[in-house]
């Protein structure tokens, strides 16, 4: 199973999952879920982010990192996640529910 969506022109896009991604989606789901990561982390993101709807009305930070990368950027959304896009790739996966925003942060047990 490959991430993907329709365009705003009708065509279906596959997207790829970069390192990054996965090493932050691995992340993020034991500090978001409390639970043991996932064997296949390209699987568990691709059946999330299929599941996910493109936000539209973005946020002031939203906006900002869009023109910082010349409107390149498309944002999706899924209960607590919300995944990255540019350039047909997934470039990495947030952590957007106000109340567990903080948990994106760096934690030592990853960085020892």
């Amino acid at each position: 199973m490959t991430p993907r969506y329709i365009s705003r022109k009708g065509k279906e896009v596959q997207l790829t999952i970069t390192k990054h991604a996965s090493i932050r989606f691995r992340q993020r789901w034991s500090r978001l879920y409390n639970e043991p990561v996932p064997e296949d982390i390209d699987l568990e993101i691709a059946m999330k982010f299929n599941k996910a709807s493109q936000v539209k009305n973005l946020s002031r930070h939203e906006k900002k990192r869009k023109k910082r990368h010349n409107d390149d950027v498309l944002y999706f959304r899924n209960g607590d996640l919300t995944f990255i896009v540019r350039d047909a790739k997934i470039i990495t996966i947030e952590i957007s529910t106000k109340e567990k925003r903080a948990l994106n942060k760096r934690c030592p047990e990853f960085f020892s």
